[in-house]
Formats: C-alpha cells, sequence, structure tokens
C-alpha cells in the first residue's frame, strides 16, 4: 500500500483468495543433497544403492531387449529412464513424490517387457 492508501499490488489484501500469488523460496538447504547417488548412498546405505542400481539395470537392459524386438514404448521407458538418471546425477530428484512415482513408472514400464508373448510364426508356404 502506498502512503494515499492505494494498494500497488493486484489482489494484495488477499480478496481473491491466492489468485495471483506464487509461492517459492530462493532458500536452499544446507543439507541438500545435489547427486541422486549420493542421496541414495546418504539415505539407504551401500545395500539401498545397490537394490536401486541393480532395479535401474535389470529394467533398462529388460527395456532394450524389447526396442532390440521393435517395441516402441520400451525404447521410450528406457529413455525416460536414462533420462531421469542423468538428471539425477546433479541433483536430488527424490524430495518431490512426483519424482519419485515418475521413476518408479518408468522403471515399471521399461522392466515390464520381461514378460512376453511368443512371436507368431510366419506362415509356410505350399
Amino acid at each position: 500500500m502506498t502512503k494515499a492508501g492505494t494498494n500497488v499490488l493486484v489482489n494484495g489484501d488477499f480478496s481473491a483468495d491466492l489468485d495471483r500469488w506464487f509461492f517459492a523460496t530462493d532458500v536452499d538447504p544446507p543439507w541438500h543433497i545435489h547427486s541422486l547417488p549420493v542421496a541414495l548412498l546418504f539415505d539407504l546405505g551401500w545395500f539401498g544403492l545397490l537394490a536401486w542400481a541393480t532395479l535401474a539395470a535389470v529394467a533398462v537392459v529388460s527395456g532394450l531387449r524389447s526396442a532390440w524386438q521393435g517395441s516402441a514404448s520400451a525404447l521410450a521407458a528406457v529413455a525416460g529412464v536414462l533420462a531421469f538418471l542423468v538428471s539425477g546425477s546433479l541433483n536430488t530428484l527424490f524430495d518431490a513424490p512426483r519424482f519419485l512415482f515418475l521413476l518408479l513408472v518408468l522403471l515399471w514400464l521399461a522392466g515390464r517387457s520381461s514378460v512376453r508373448q511368443p512371436l507368431p510364426l510366419p506362415a509356410q508356404g505350399p
């Protein structure tokens, strides 16, 4: 408000609830770990880090096998997992539950391709 009593902010008195207000912070906690592998090691220990690495490796290998056989969805899931892990090398992505859910869904999509239906045999000519 100015000295004259006029409001210089749109919705500065919150009369329209939280319209036009975006809450963010520039304060990054000093204990924040900016590396997914280091954060996993700190949170879960060596066994937890090994378990996550194994899960990711199995999903990626399974997805690559399916992609090699022509599955476009497996290739997309593997690309998503790899992008997540590359991005995670520079930041901890497990701070928000939606990112953890995204990774788990991508791992599932990449790994589910290991359960395949047998391929149909080509028709034999006379």
